[in-house]
């Protein structure tokens, strides 16, 4: 609309896009509030079918991504500005009557209190190391994400997207996790990353005399140089009483050379680089198809275990025994009501509660009734010095901090407070 202080061209070319929102700021607040209305629904119904799925006494261990508030939040983090706008226009209008006061009132308390709580969360576990950092396998280039040091959910192996048209255009963009698929595929034993990094690192990195006894096993051939994950080495990983027959003639030829019985499980690239065990509890139905969930590590064979069997395997058994990549494994906290700050591929948690706090502060200043700056109207000229200087340090702060895992999530960020900022200039 004209009169709100940007330059004319700037209203001029914004004018095509008028339709999409409604004019008076009582339909504008009513449409973003039934929009948030809708996300409720539409994730009250995905937990419905889910639990219709895996039975109704399983309801307690829903998945994190079915708690309340884990896509509330992302609709939160889209609706801010028009949230904001159109309940401080209802408050400026001098024909509103108590009822919509009180309704922006309310409005404008929500997106601060879910400002203030998400920015507090984020802080609390991030400082008391509830939530760390851990690499995704190598088909994201290793990228790292959020996860929780207690985990009791299970990821499937991230899939990604099927590589562009132009890969040197993209770089690497769609491998970045941001574009991952990865649904929760089951729920584990609470298992505990650094309890489980500490136990497996002695065996996650061969020495150097196991790597020479490997080449020699394989004929002089490096393990990297081999086209399959062959079994190569031995490593004494658990001892085992012999109670099978095979075992016990291994026992006996080990006791007659004057040696323990000891049970070896060979070391393949496909047992390192899934080093931990997991337990299932319960397994859910994933959306997506062509999953992998786990993989089954025997003395002689590697298995990949795809997530739709788990259902099969759970009814045969009461839990399955997978080893997984650490990415896979989320918690609570990184996956629960504010899984919005925790994001695949964000780099920075407090990004997302300080999005929404500059979003709804512009929103504020948008709707004002502040005109064109002079000396006549000091309170214009504080309030336009202030939403460009917030504008101004969200652009230094996106140039400065790497809020996201790829250059070009960085790069769009940086750039979309320079973009905007000739909306603040006043003519």
């Amino acid at each position: 609309r004209r009169g709100t202080g940007a330059p004319a061209p700037l209203e001029d070319a914004a004018r095509p896009l008028a339709w999409t929102f409604p004019d008076s700021p009582g339909l504008a607040l009513g449409l973003s509030c039934s929009s948030l209305l809708l996300v409720w629904l539409l994730r009250r119904s995905a937990d419905r079918r889910s639990v219709a799925k895996r039975g109704a006494s399983e309801l307690a261990v829903r998945p994190h991504e079915f708690v309340f508030g884990s896509w509330e939040l992302r609709a939160v983090g889209v609706l801010a500005f028009p949230l904001a706008a159109a309940a401080a226009e209802i408050l400026t209008e001098p024909q509103t009557d108590i009822i919509g006061c009180l309704f922006a009132i309310i409005v404008l308390a929500f997106l601060g209190a879910v400002v203030f709580s998400s920015f507090r969360f984020v802080t609390d576990v991030s400082t008391s190391g509830k939530v760390v950092r851990t690499e995704l396998p190598r088909t994201t280039e290793n990228a790292e994400v959020f996860a929780d040091v207690l985990a009791d959910q299970l990821r499937a192996l991230p899939s990604c997207p099927p590589e562009p048209s132009f890969p040197m255009l993209f770089n690497g963009w769609t491998a970045s996790p941001s574009w991952c698929v990865a649904p929760i595929v089951a729920a584990v034993r609470e298992t505990q990353l650094e309890a489980h990094y500490r136990a497996c690192a002695p065996f996650l990195l061969p020495t150097d005399a196991e790597e020479e006894q490997d080449k020699a096993e394989a004929g002089g051939v490096d393990i990297g140089e081999q086209g399959k994950p062959l079994l190569v080495a031995e490593s004494p990983l658990r001892e085992d009483t012999a109670t099978s027959a095979s075992s016990e003639t291994g026992a006996q030829e080990a006791s007659a050379s004057g040696s323990g019985s000891r049970t070896h499980h060979r070391r393949s690239a496909v047992y390192m680089a899934h080093p931990l065990r997991v337990l299932t509890t319960v397994t859910y139905e994933p959306r997506a198809r062509n999953l992998v969930a786990g993989v089954a590590c025997a003395s002689w064979i590697d298995c990949a275990v795809p997530a739709d069997v788990l259902r099969r395997l759970e009814e045969l058994g009461s839990e399955v025994d997978l080893r997984v990549h650490p990415g896979q494994l989320c918690g609570p906290h990184t996956s629960g009501c504010y899984a919005a700050c925790f994001d695949w591929g964000t780099r920075w948690p407090w990004r997302w509660p300080l999005e929404v706090a500059l979003r709804s502060l512009l929103g504020v200043w948008a709707a004002l009734p502040l005109g064109a700056v002079s000396t006549d109207a000091p309170l214009a000229m504080v309030s336009h010095a202030v939403a460009l200087g917030l504008v101004c340090l969200a652009a230094y702060g996106s140039s400065t901090v790497r809020l996201y895992e790829h250059f070009y999530d960085n790069v769009a960020t940086a750039l979309a407070p320079v973009v905007g900022a000739p909306l603040i200039v006043p003519p």
